[in-house]
């Protein structure tokens, strides 16, 4: 497999051969990219003492990053899989970070210009799949730190101990002498454990942010919301248990959602942006009653309305199945859920004694809330 790198200052690229040795080159002076990839491709190969024709794959960077790096990257990968005809695979430039990071929160940061920075947060989990604790997109510099000051006492939670947060990448030139920037053994490392091969006509960049005249129209238009709701799959067991591990202290795992998903009667959604999930909502429906499981969003997310549209959609898609009232359990002492449930027209009709248990021993009351829709 060959990897790419050409959307930060330095050209990298490696390559790694039968037996599991890997081959580095890597540009000696920045921003060269143009007429630095190809002859670093040959040194590889060449050292490698490998044949063009006996590559299998070609793993690219594909942003976000530099424009005119990014476009670089992918058109020579996707000329050559063409001209090869082998498989691509695509790696997103940010989740890279997580295999320069150690045991670190990553936390690469890029100069996105007009005072934003493309920038994202991630952890390697232990079974080796990457958990985002931020996802990859355009902030300004006080909503990215405000996100991450917000999602880190989780992780801390879920972790039982105190994460350090590695800040990556060429945004910071404040630290410019310990800066880890963009870097092709990260880009192969990715796309051995991630990597799904296309072909060379679905390659396209990662560019986050949108065009200058698409941003002014979508802004003309008020576009809603950046997310949108569907229902759930087997495919976002993993993305809903992230959350669920971060947002509370018994947690369901992995297995328990995704059997949970697989039930006859059970209905799930998820808002979801760019292929990260930041929130859900699921219930169980009997006979003409639902009951609603849980709803729960990232805590990077939370008060942006998410955890209302998976609601609303839950709601909305049960309605279509004949389901006329739902209920749920809350925490008596959680009055911000309690708040939130009335928002939408729940109103408490019982209690049920002894229902949670509480940290530090004993039990705590939960309350019956109900919404008739009939």
């Amino acid at each position: 497999m060959l990897a790419i790198e050409t959307t930060g200052p330095i050209c990298s690229v490696a390559l790694l051969a039968e037996g599991g040795k890997v081959y580095y080159r890597a540009s000696e002076e920045g921003l060269m990219h143009l007429t630095s990839l190809i002859p670093l491709i040959e040194e590889v190969l060449e050292e490698a003492k490998i044949k063009p024709r006996k590559l299998d794959q070609i793993a690219v960077s594909a942003g976000p990053g530099s424009f005119t790096g990014i476009r670089i990257g992918v058109a020579t990968a996707r000329a050559l899989a063409q001209s090869l005809n082998i498989p691509v695979i695509k790696v997103p430039t940010l989740e890279t970070f997580v295999y320069m990071a150690g045991d670190a929160v990553a936390c690469p940061i890029f100069d996105a210009r007009r005072d934003q920075m493309y920038a994202g947060a991630y952890m390697l989990e232990e079974d080796g799949r990457v958990m985002t604790i931020i996802r990859g997109g355009a902030y300004y510099p006080e909503e990215y730190f405000a996100m991450l000051g917000a999602s880190l006492p989780a992780v801390e939670n879920l972790l039982k101990r105190p994460v350090i947060c590695r800040l990556m990448g060429d945004g910071l030139p404040v630290f410019s002498e310990a800066v880890i920037v963009q870097d092709a053994k990260a880009t192969l490392a990715w796309a051995q454990a991630h990597g799904k091969p296309i072909s060379y006509e679905q390659l396209e960049p990662i560019y986050i942010r949108k065009a200058e005249a698409q941003r002014k129209l979508e802004e003309k238009n008020k576009e809603p919301s950046p997310w949108f709701t569907r229902s759930a799959g087997e495919d976002d067991a993993y993305g809903i248990s992230v959350i669920e591990r971060l947002s509370f202290g018994e947690p369901w795992l992995e297995k328990s959602v995704l059997d949970d998903i697989k039930l006859e009667y059970s209905d799930y959604v998820v808002c979801e942006a760019e292929g990260q999930i930041l929130g859900y909502a699921g219930l169980h429906r009997i006979l003409d009653e639902g009951h609603i499981t849980n709803i729960a969003v990232h805590p990077g997310m939370r008060r942006k309305g998410i955890g209302e549209a998976a609601l609303d959609e839950l709601i909305k898609k049960a309605k279509e199945k004949g389901v006329t009232s739902f209920t749920l359990e809350v925490r008596d002492s959680d009055t911000a859920a309690v708040a939130f449930y009335e928002k939408h027209g729940f109103v408490t009709e019982g209690a049920r004694k002894d229902y949670y248990p509480v940290k530090g021993g004993g039990r705590e009351d939960a309350r019956l809330m109900w919404l008739r829709v009939c």
